[in-house]
């Protein structure tokens, strides 16, 4: 750089500055001219251009072409020579300082848009200059906050899914539940109602062999064989009646052993779903009690698995698979080591 251009560069910013601090209170000069011939009507245009050349502040003047610097270097000795003469006003020193004054200030307008021109392609490529990298990170920075934040509602989103899920999904494991439940307590009330019904064929059965056997013993009282006592006739009456007898004994013997046995069985069924039934809602009333749930699935398990008395069979030994059912859930229930 030749020793004209760095004049020519220092002149410049040293004109820049003076053009900055020569701020619009001070180019109104009321204190000193007095509202009726001070220069407040140029304030706006005072601020304007001093905005306008605050801007070339942070120009770095090497990176100007000859050319550019030579038309800046015109508009601030322009500039200069303006303000100058408006900051040395003296109504003293003109004939008509009203005229004077009013023509200073609507040149103004002129000046500005010649300062404006010139200047703005200058300030733009200076912004576009330093502001590439900046505006460049800026935007990387608003891109990568906006993708934490879609990040952040994705996780909400994923995290309310899963709720969600998991929700529905415990509500069809306790749907599925009531409905296996609602499901075997009818197996066992279909499986009561046959019981049932057998029993109270087998008890009508018993009554009639009952009625049956009391009848042929009646029979057999007042029947007596008509050739005396002949040894052969009395044995041939008595072995047949004693078939008779056999048979309406073991027939009544066996319908009410029958209807014991169904009655047992529907008096049990309908026991195994009364428990189904009540059981939901003992395992409701334990709440998040674990030990109270296991408690009440133990004892419906042994209630459906186990042989009760009922009083209608002999009482034997409780049955082992009962045993072996509850000891299979508990090896399988949570918290439980394997």
């Amino acid at each position: 750089m030749t020793e004209a251009e760095q004049k020519q560069i220092s002149e410049i910013e040293e004109g820049i500055k003076s053009i900055v601090e020569a701020t619009p209170e001070k180019l109104a000069k009321t204190a000193d001219l007095g509202k009726e011939m001070d220069f407040s009507g140029g304030i706006p245009y005072f601020v304007k251009i001093r905005a306008l050349f605050e801007k070339l502040q942070s120009i770095n003047m090497t990176d100007l072409p000859q050319t550019a610097r030579a038309q800046l270097h015109g508009q601030i000795r322009n500039a200069k020579h303006v303000l100058t003469r408006i900051a040395t006003f003296s109504p003293a020193a003109h004939q008509n300082p009203v005229t004077v004054r009013d023509q200073f200030i609507s040149e103004l307008p002129e000046n500005y848009d010649g300062y404006w021109n010139v200047l703005t392609p200058i300030i733009a490529f200076n912004a576009l200059l330093t502001g590439t990298d900046a505006d460049l990170k800026q935007r990387q920075a608003e891109e990568i906050k906006a993708l934490e934040s879609l990040k952040q509602e994705l996780s909400r989103k994923i995290e309310n899914a899963q709720k969600e899920m998991e929700g529905l999904l415990s509500t069809a494991r306790n749907t599925a539940a009531q409905l296996g439940i609602t499901e075997y307590s009818k197996v066992f009330l279909a499986e009561a109602t046959e019981h049932k019904d057998q029993a109270t064929k087998w008890l009508v059965a018993s009554v009639i062999g009952s009625l049956a056997l009391c009848g042929w013993g009646l029979v057999t009282f007042w029947l007596h064989p008509n050739d005396g006592n002949n040894f052969f006739s009395v044995m041939q009456n008595a072995v047949s009646k004693g078939i008779i007898l056999i048979g309406l004994l073991y027939f009544t013997i066996t319908a009410s052993k029958n209807y014991n046995a169904h009655r047992h069985n529907a008096i049990l069924n309908k026991h195994r779903q009364n428990a189904l039934q009540t059981f939901e809602s003992f395992v409701k009333a334990a709440g998040d009690d674990p030990q109270t749930k296991n408690a009440v699935l133990l004892q419906a398990t042994a209630t459906i698995f186990s042989n009760q008395n009922t009083g209608y069979l002999a009482a034997g030994p409780e049955s082992e698979g009962a045993s072996k059912i509850i000891e299979i859930i508990k090896g399988v229930a949570p918290g439980k080591p394997s």
